[in-house]
């Protein structure tokens, strides 16, 4: 452990004076002034922590940096079978929800067809979230699965999907692009959606009884 920290120190020198240094267990904490621009030192620090496996975590208080390193658990491999999995069995329930939308049978087989417009809709916003969030976290080097599909016996035939972060989130400009990258691409495959399915829709008389949904507003802006 010693001979890591030398090592971490004299690489950390280069990029950062350092004022402060302390153990932790199983941690190494250094604290200092930048003596590169912030963005440098935050690609330094994280680069030399993968190179020694270990996590680095980078707070700031005024102008005074504060990096943790941390040595890395042994954690279970994520197992893509499982993934790919509960994607069949959701896309199988999207689609049985909506070939009941249209008002048809699911138990005759040649009524499935007319569920694939909205099963693929529905997976792909879904679908479009999760990846946002997917490919946000690996740009920060944040460790984390693929989308999990949730199947449900619901209107939409799904519960959702997550994906599940397997290593700690190195920042607070990290967080805020991971968490704002899922609802953005969604919003936007969302955008793309509404605009398909209203060019594809005829105006039809809605019977007594149905379900309305209403009218959104961003129906009446897109139209």
């Amino acid at each position: 452990m010693e001979a890591l920290h030398q090592i971490i120190e004299r690489e950390l020198s280069e990029v950062m004076n350092i004022v402060e240094s302390y153990d932790r267990e199983f941690s190494f904490v250094w604290s200092g002034y930048p003596v590169v621009d912030h963005e440098v030192f935050k690609k330094r620090v994280f680069k030399l922590a993968e190179e020694n496996g270990l996590y680095a975590f980078i707070t700031k208080e005024g102008d005074l940096f504060s990096v943790r390193f941390a040595f890395k658990p042994e954690g279970k491999k994520a197992n893509i079978k499982l993934n790919i999995l509960l994607l069949i069995i959701t896309f199988g329930t999207t689609i049985i929800a909506g070939t009941l939308q249209r008002g048809l049978n699911p138990l005759h087989f040649g009524n499935l067809i007319h569920g694939f417009p909205f099963a693929i809709t529905i997976m792909v916003i879904l679908g479009s979230h999760e990846l946002g969030h997917y490919f946000a976290a690996k740009r920060h080097g944040v460790v984390a699965t693929l989308p999990y599909f949730i199947p449900a016996p619901s209107f939409i035939g799904t519960f959702g999907a997550v994906i599940s972060l397997r290593s700690p989130i190195p920042d607070r400009k990290a967080l805020v692009d991971i968490g704002a990258a899922g609802p953005i691409t969604g919003f936007v495959l969302s955008i793309f959606a509404a605009i398909i399915g209203l060019k594809l829709s005829t105006v039809v008389q809605v019977p007594e009884g149905a379900l309305r949904i209403g009218n959104p507003l961003i129906f009446s802006f897109i139209s």
